[in-house]
């Protein structure tokens, strides 16, 4: 039965009770008959709108390693450094090596003249190395800074061969040159043991811990990526100025590059980045798929068979761009992201490709 608006049935009593003949039931004709349609268009548009699937865009559940981190910049330092210096002036004949190139332990560095033996001019300088040391420069004038260098003769030459494998990071000498007494003539970065420095806020710190896993990435290498470890924290803090303006205080970490390579050089900078909190082989969705009701409980829209089912779900790790799913959802569900408030469970749905 059709049920027409009151003002419809106002207007029909009104006119019938005055009685204006033939115009009369003319006006009440077309009245009934526009509520008629007017109900059956909203009929109509009701059933109509229940009926067209709503266009939604959907992820799947994936099911990997997420982990926390937490990032801070950093500069790549050299724990091996090796000076080559010569205990007086000194004519160099050959240069093997030039600056920045990398050399392997034992590679040929320089050639000098055999120097004369017993160099008394140095004597008094080394009087507080070790014998071993000594030695050596009284018999050759050259020493390493914390290591021995013992060249090989060859003829008239005293061949000088890169103690480590690293890359040359200071040359101070050429062919047919002069290098003067106590000076550097030669610097080795062992790149095997590249370590990266950073100051980490203080905010961060009650996350970090030795042996947390690190990837390093360098601002002058942007298709490489290194690991690391962190190997030591340091016992005070310091303060320095914060880009806002003030001072933040903030702690020296240091992490061990394990896969450093001839590309890196000492004073590099680079981003690290340090793992805090790993899970393995756990359900993860974008942040966007969760939301809240009234009641705080964690619900998302899943699509099966194009219609809507809410879901409950409880998440774990709450990482930048997704979240963990602890339970709820399982691998290769099909999940709306950014679901509105008008979606409602057995709405008809077509999933955008």
């Amino acid at each position: 039965m059709l049920l027409l608006s009151p003002n419809v049935l106002f207007l029909y009593e009104k006119t019938r009770k005055k009685g204006r003949g033939r115009g009369c039931k003319k006006f009440c004709y077309v009245l009934l008959c526009g509520s008629l349609l007017s109900a059956s268009f909203y009929c109509y548009y009701r059933t109509v709108q229940a009926e067209t699937p709503v266009l939604v865009e959907v992820t799947t559940v994936k099911q990997k390693d997420i982990y926390n981190s937490v990032i801070a910049p950093g500069t790549i330092d050299s724990v091996g450094i090796y000076d080559i210096v010569f205990a007086d002036d000194t004519f160099i004949k050959d240069v093997a090596v030039s600056l920045g190139e990398c050399v392997d332990q034992g590679d040929l560095l320089m050639k000098r003249e055999e120097p004369e033996k017993n160099s008394i001019l140095f004597a008094k300088e080394i009087s507080n190395l070790t014998d071993q040391i000594v030695s050596a420069v009284s018999e050759y004038g050259i020493f390493l800074e914390n290591s021995i260098l013992v060249p090989t003769v060859s003829g008239n030459d005293v061949l000088i061969r890169s103690p480590a494998s690293g890359v040359i990071t200071e040359l101070n000498v050429s062919d047919d040159g002069r290098v003067d007494g106590l000076t550097v003539a030669a610097k080795i970065s062992d790149y095997s043991s590249f370590q990266v420095t950073v100051d980490l806020s203080e905010i961060y710190l009650s996350s970090i811990a030795v042996g947390q896993s690190v990837d390093i990435t360098c601002d002058a290498l942007p298709d490489k990526k290194y690991k690391g470890r962190v190997s030591s924290i340091a016992n005070s803090a310091r303060k320095k100025g914060s880009l806002i303006g003030g001072q933040e205080v903030y702690v020296p970490i240091k992490i061990t590059m394990e896969n450093a390579d001839e590309n890196l050089k000492p004073g590099y900078s680079v981003n690290a980045r340090i793992c805090t909190e790993k899970h393995e082989n756990t359900l993860s969705l974008p942040y966007q798929c969760v939301f809240q009701d009234k009641e705080n409980r964690e619900l998302v829209y899943v699509v099966k068979d194009g219609v809507l089912e809410l879901r409950r779900v409880m998440t774990g790790l709450e990482l930048e761009r997704e979240t963990e799913i602890l339970y709820g959802l399982k691998f290769g569900d099909k999940v709306v992201i950014n679901p509105s408030e008008t979606m409602k469970t057995g709405q008809k749905v077509l999933v955008k490709e």
